[in-house]
């Protein structure tokens, strides 16, 4: 009696901590952080590394990118970072080459556009900013008009 007892006692035992081991794991699994490196290929000797951290909340998924360049002949160099929304990023990566210049145009609550030349690993960053409190009171230029 008490070893049936006791083969119970230990099967529930072992349920429950499988349990909560899953609960963590999934909880994990379901909101980060995880880091992947994806690779992407600009021409014959430039790569673009982006670093992805991915985290995700009840609200969403965050995928926040560190992109850095590599060429053959220069070491590797950090061009600032972006966040994407959607778990298939890689797949619509904006890029565009423009002469020497590449250019990374990036939507993060406002407007970013990276531009990098290949020939000297000169960067230039475009940031704006567009948000409600960047935007003047109507109703006080109305009534400045009024006056």
């Amino acid at each position: 009696m008490k070893s049936k007892f006791a083969k119970i006692i230990l099967i529930v035992f072992i349920i429950i901590t499988c349990l909560i081991i899953a609960f963590f794991l999934i909880i994990r699994e379901a909101f980060g952080p995880k880091h992947r490196t994806v690779k992407i290929q600009i021409d014959n000797n430039t790569i673009l590394i982006c670093e992805e951290t991915y985290n995700g909340d009840f609200a969403g998924e965050f995928y926040d990118i560190d992109l850095f360049l590599k060429s053959d002949n220069h070491e590797t160099i950090n061009i600032g970072s972006t966040t994407f929304y959607d778990a298939n990023w890689e797949d619509n990566f904006p890029k565009y080459r423009m002469g020497k210049w590449l250019v990374l145009p990036f939507d993060d609550n406002y407007c970013k556009i990276i531009f990098v030349n290949l020939n000297t690993y000169q960067i230039l960053k475009i940031q704006v900013r567009f948000g409600l409190l960047h935007i003047p009171n109507p109703f006080h230029l109305l009534n400045h008009q009024n006056q």
